[in-house]
């Protein structure tokens, strides 16, 4: 009987575990453009960044600046924000580049997300286009979920979900949103929030 009483509570525990792993995978994407932050100060300005972190900072977007006439400089001017971003009290810098060489005429630019570690920082995301960003209230291994948005046109924009997973931001999902749609006369109407449907790529 205690056998038998072990197993179903075996049982109704995996169905429980099982039934909330459905209903988080099923969850609805949420996302405010409201919300859509970018990065506020330039590398050189940010105080709240140590002048050593900065000078290695500096070296390592300079990098990725390789191939523009004054790679430090485009370095230095990189817009910057501090977001704690696994509640540890140390905040992550989120980069976004600057200038032409990294920025396309829409005004999407190469964007990066810096971990402190002792011996400086490291990359935990990059993606080569980006117009802002939002936190998600959603975490992934402690980590806050972060959507990039990249601007495609006056009423779309492609929407990447990236989730901490195997030490870094790795994307999981995208989305298109909409501000336009056509109707049953084939007429485009707009909308005032964005439909927000999958990729179709």
């Amino acid at each position: 009987m205690k056998r038998a009483f072990s197993l179903l509570f075996l049982l109704v525990v995996a169905f429980t575990v099982c039934a909330a792993q459905v209903a988080k995978s099923g969850q609805k994407f949420l996302w405010d453009e409201n919300q859509v932050q970018s990065a506020k100060h330039t590398l050189a300005s940010e105080t709240k960044i140590s002048l050593a972190d900065r000078a290695w900072l500096k070296d390592r977007l300079a990098q990725q600046y390789k191939g523009d006439p004054d790679p430090a400089k485009r370095a230095a001017e990189t817009r910057v924000q501090l977001v704690d971003l696994n509640g540890d009290g140390v905040p992550e810098v989120v980069a976004q580049a600057v200038g032409n060489f990294l920025c396309s005429p829409t005004g999407n630019c190469a964007f990066w997300i810096f971990q402190k570690m002792p011996s400086g920082y490291r990359l935990i995301l990059e993606k080569g286009a980006a117009q802002g960003f939002t936190i998600q209230p959603n975490r992934t291994n402690s980590y806050s979920d972060v959507v990039l948005n990249m601007h495609g046109s006056a009423t779309e924009q492609g929407l990447y979900l990236y989730q901490f997973k195997q030490d870094r931001y790795q994307r999981t999902a995208c989305y298109d949103a909409s501000w336009t749609y056509l109707d049953e006369n084939d007429e485009i109407q707009e909308l005032n929030k964005p439909r927000i449907t999958p990729c179709k790529r």
